[in-house]
Formats: C-alpha cells, structure tokens, sequence
C-alpha cells in the first residue's frame, strides 16, 4: 500500500464573520429583531410611499429608512425614519445616496408627504430627532 501524502486542510473561513463580536453595523443590527419590526412595518404600511405620491398603488418590500442611519442606533430603531418603498423606488434612493451604479453620492432629498402635511420628510425628520435629544 502507498503512503498516503498527507495534506493540509484550509482553515474553516466560511461563516466566522457572524461569530465576530466586532463587524459591520449590518451584521449587528439587521437581525431577528429587524425582521420582525420590518415585518410589522409593511403590514401597517403596505404602499410604496413614492409610487403612490406618483398616483399609483405598488406594493412596498422594503422597510427604507429616510435619512441614512450609518450605524446609529437611535436612528436605525425610530419609525418615524422608517417609509415602505417597492423594490424599484428602494433601489433608485439607495443608488443615488450611496453613489452606485457610477453615480455621485448626492445629498439626501426631502420626501413629501403625499398629503402636503408635515410628516416623513427628511429635514422633519432630522428637526424631530435633535428635539428629541
């Protein structure tokens, strides 16, 4: 019988970044509990909040949070930074905020409230936040 060359096994890498007490603020705050809220969110508010501003009714599949939280707790859990947008209108924000898809990162943009009331535009909610403390 032949020796057997021994091998080296990788190092298992696959994973490991959910054991990490350090990571991205994505690995620690969109968990069961985001689930769940999010959840919760799109049943209370099943519209997309720009298409139905637009006058048509589309479903909304994503929780968006208005002013970009970027780790910020108090931010990330307030509903009041929280609209339902459909996968498209997600998307497009998203892209021109962050700068994807080649574009430039822009600043965010004031959401009008379909109604004309003061409600989930971005400067309202940035007043409401730094009252709030």
């Amino acid at each position: 019988m032949p020796n057997k060359i021994p091998t080296r096994k990788r190092p298992r890498t696959y994973g490991t970044e959910r054991r990490t007490p350090q990571g991205t603020y994505a690995h620690r705050l969109y968990g069961r509990r985001w689930s769940r809220a999010r959840t919760a969110y799109l049943f209370a508010h099943p519209w997309c909040v720009q298409c139905k501003a637009n006058g048509s009714l589309v479903p909304a599949t994503q929780v968006d949070h208005i002013v970009p939280h970027n780790g910020n707790r108090a931010m990330f859990w307030d509903s009041r930074n929280w609209q339902g947008l459909c996968t498209s209108c997600h998307s497009k924000k998203t892209s021109t905020e962050d700068g994807g898809f080649g574009n430039q990162t822009a600043p965010v943009k004031s959401l009008q409230n379909g109604d004309g009331n003061r409600g989930h535009g971005v400067e309202t909610f940035r007043e409401d936040f730094k009252s709030d403390g």
